[in-house]
């Protein structure tokens, strides 16, 4: 359950003290060069994936075929200030990951400008629901298969499958997730999306009955990788699986010649948030990475002194399935870790990341900025490049905090999920990033 507690937490903090230097090896050793930054960097994820999300999988081959294509009109908004209908290309494509087309799949939505000349950027995010609910175009296929719970019924979830009645829900900007496709159309960007119950199901803890997390997602995805071993404390949790998705999705666009993969931003609000900052940490090949309001195991720092958060026995006790069991031994034990999430963010650099944060104590948006501003020097330092602005903890709604590179934003209010007030700050920022 979140907590509404208007608290205070500290923000000023000193570098490099409980939360660990990501410019310093395991063995102490200093990294100084580029050279041995990527060295440390292969050092970091090594410790991700054996202490909080378990293994990140190979990529293995990917196959995809596309199974839907046409012309769609995407509406005005005035929400998104956009005065005119857009006019777009729609594209289905299901991928395998079994030359002979069995076994798991997912499909992916890709929505571009009709008119564009050459190579457009993308925007690329994993949906909660079902890729229907991007556009209100009946050609758009609904999940028929995956497992959604049932906690989730005002967003068309009936006897834990998705309806087609919410066709076009997050064009709606009155709804705290907001995706305005008319607004990235206009500006010349692609949307590629996936649906997370493509991956794997996630069903939410039934009180303190966690059950069904022990075996419901372990299929689909999971299934290629073999059976899990319980002797082993760094089996592959789902976060880790959807962030594998996700680059899954990079492989797609790679072979797509409509797209720029040069100029691909991957994000995600609050527990898919915590996958895209996950696909981005793993994965050069994201641009951009920005996520939006992950909460704990995301952006905020684990180990940050703040009451009302979230904690680690918060997290692996009503999430199990989300990480490997070795993260367990830090719940209510987090100054045993010899690192943080900012280490995990540094592996980002120099690429640049935007992180936003709201008015929830749970979420923790001062561990979020501090964060960010630990794991700057590895911009700063080995790559010679500006990253979180030296300035205090920014009041909400400011762009005090927002750099050329590294930026942060939180919202005056507590609703979770991502509407306008984010895509207003975040695509000038990208603006400027693919502008260059």
């Amino acid at each position: 359950m979140l907590a509404f507690l208007a608290l205070s937490c500290p923000t000023e903090e000193p570098v490099g003290n409980v939360y660990g230097d990501p410019l310093v090896f395991n063995d102490g050793r200093r990294v100084s060069t580029k050279a041995e930054w990527a060295q440390r960097r292969c050092e970091i994820l090594e410790i991700f994936q054996n202490e909080v999300y378990g293994r990140m999988p190979d990529a293995g081959k990917v196959y995809v075929e596309k199974i839907e294509s046409g012309n769609t009109t995407i509406p005005a908004n005035s929400v998104s200030g956009v005065s005119s209908p857009q006019q777009a290309v729609r594209e289905q494509y299901r991928m395998w990951f079994k030359a002979d087309h069995t076994g798991p799949k997912i499909d992916w939505l890709v929505v571009r400008p009709a008119n564009s000349a050459g190579p457009v950027p993308v925007i690329m995010t994993l949906n909660f629901w079902g890729n229907h609910q991007m556009l209100k175009d009946d050609r758009i296929l609904v999940p028929t298969e995956d497992w959604f719970d049932n906690g989730d019924k005002n967003w068309g979830v009936v006897d834990n499958r998705i309806s087609s009645s919410s066709r076009g829900y997050l064009l709606d900007g009155t709804r705290r997730y907001h995706y305005p496709l008319e607004l990235f159309i206009s500006k010349g960007y692609a949307f590629v999306t996936c649906c997370c119950a493509d991956i794997a199901a996630d069903p939410e803890a039934d009180g303190d009955d966690v059950s069904l997390q022990r075996t419901l997602p372990y299929r689909q995805i999971f299934s290629l990788w073999g059976p899990r071993d319980s002797s082993k404390g760094d089996n592959t949790g789902v976060l880790a699986a959807w962030g594998w998705a996700l680059m899954r999705g990079m492989d797609m666009v790679e072979g797509l010649s409509e797209l720029d993969q040069s100029k691909v931003l991957v994000t995600g609000c609050s527990r898919l948030g915590k996958a895209a900052l996950i696909a981005g940490a793993f994965d050069e090949r994201f641009s951009i990475v920005c996520p939006v309001q992950t909460g704990g195991g995301g952006i905020p720092l684990s180990k940050h002194r703040c009451d009302g958060k979230e904690s680690v026995e918060s997290e692996t006790g009503r999430y199990t399935h989300w990480w490997c069991d070795n993260f367990r031994k830090y719940a209510g034990n987090e100054d045993a870790m010899t690192f943080d999430q900012h280490m995990l963010v540094s592996c980002i650099a120099p690429r640049a990341i935007f992180a936003t944060g709201f008015q929830n104590p749970w979420f923790d948006k001062e561990g979020e900025f501090l964060s960010l501003k630990y794991a700057s020097p590895v911009w700063e330092k080995i790559f010679c490049v500006s990253a979180l602005p030296d300035v205090p903890f920014p009041s909400a709604d400011s762009n005090a905090a927002v750099g050329d590179n590294v930026g942060y934003y939180h919202r005056g209010d507590r609703k979770h999920g991502v509407v306008m007030a984010e895509w207003n700050r975040l695509l000038p920022f990208v603006g400027k990033i693919w502008g260059k």
